[in-house]
């Protein structure tokens, strides 16, 4: 089989590898799409991530169909099922998982980062991470599953409800999507700001509100969401949430970006982090996904095939992508048409 095979730093090349073997409660995926996670996966890639090593296969946001499962299965998977891929790996016995919190387990690993990922034609899932699919949701679309539910998380461990006002710094996937959880979760406002006229534009085609600049608005919103990883962006998000408001943080920052901790202090500001999602969450994002897929397509607008994986990368190193951009894996599966500019349905 095919598959984009990370060497080593910077090292990206298309591969033919051999077909993992199946192994017990783990089942045989075909991948038919994969999304390029711009902050996990370059990080990777760039030799920063703490834990990846190399060879490696990436991919953690992926959907394809089963094609293979264990002799004597006798559960209710079924071969050529639609299914996304819950990326996440608990331990189940430290004591973050022993409290309830097993998505962010003390040594949580991750399909595509600690063993090989979506970016092959076939990948070894475990049975239990398996996430079948309805059959209204096209594959591409299901491969956003996993960004969708980074969001979904965000606003409901910050508390967001009907009625609130919602600031989101960054339009890239992740801000896109944090917007849409906003929206669907009754936000009275939501309000997206990027500086690149392209990603503005595609938030106005969603129907959110755009601003270019945060640097201008003054304590407004109940809760500010920071998708960007911007240290720059921190003090226009402190400025921007009202007195004993919200900021939420889903950018990937550099490990010595500051906070100025004295208006935190003085409003009373509450600060929380979001890394990655609940089962549940993961499961209400495949729901939602499949209530509106036309809606959703936008955020793909960037597509490649595997073989041109490479060139794929290369864009994201360049800036030369707006939202996601998705690697369609399977060379059955239907290409991903040029995208509609017109209005989205909200």
């Amino acid at each position: 089989m095919h598959a984009a095979i990370i060497e080593a730093v910077n090292q990206v090349a298309v591969r033919e590898i051999p077909v993992p073997e199946l192994l017990p409660d783990t089942a045989l995926v075909r991948v038919a799409y994969a999304g390029l996670c711009g902050a996990t996966d370059a990080c990777i890639i760039e030799g920063l991530h703490p834990r990846a090593t190399f060879p490696v296969v990436l991919g953690h946001e992926f959907a394809g169909h089963i094609a293979q499962l264990p002799a004597g299965y006798d559960g209710s998977l079924h071969p050529e099922q639609p299914v996304a891929i819950f990326p996440l790996r608990s331990c189940g016995t430290c004591a973050t998982c022993r409290r309830g919190d097993s998505y962010i387990c003390e040594h949580l690993r991750l399909i595509g980062i600690d063993c090989n990922g979506g970016f092959a034609e076939y990948c070894r899932v475990p049975l239990e991470n398996l996430c079948p699919l309805p059959a209204e949701l096209p594959l591409h679309v299901a491969a956003l599953t996993e960004p969708f539910a980074v969001a979904i998380h965000a606003i409901r461990e910050a508390g967001l409800r009907a009625g609130d006002a919602a600031l989101i710094l960054g339009a890239g996937a992740i801000g896109l999507f944090t917007a849409e959880a906003c929206r669907l979760a009754g936000a009275r406002q939501v309000v997206v700001v990027n500086r690149g006229e392209q990603r503005r534009a595609l938030a106005a085609r969603l129907g959110f509100a755009t601003r270019d600049n945060a640097v201008k608005i003054e304590g407004a919103f109940d809760y500010v969401f920071e998708a960007t990883g911007a240290e720059a962006l921190l003090s226009p998000a402190l400025r921007a949430v009202r007195i004993k408001g919200t900021v939420g943080i889903l950018g990937k920052f550099d490990l010595a970006a500051q906070v100025d901790l004295h208006t935190v202090l003085f409003k009373e500001i509450r600060m929380l982090g979001f890394r990655v999602y609940r089962r549940e969450e993961f499961e209400l994002a495949v729901q939602l996904l499949a209530q509106d897929p036309s809606r959703y397509e936008h955020i793909i607008t960037d597509s490649y095939s595997l073989a041109e994986f490479t060139r794929a990368y290369q864009a994201y190193c360049e800036g030369r992508y707006t939202a996601r951009v998705m690697v369609q894996v399977a060379a059955d599966d239907t290409p991903l048409s040029p995208l509609s500019m017109a209005p989205c349905s909200q």
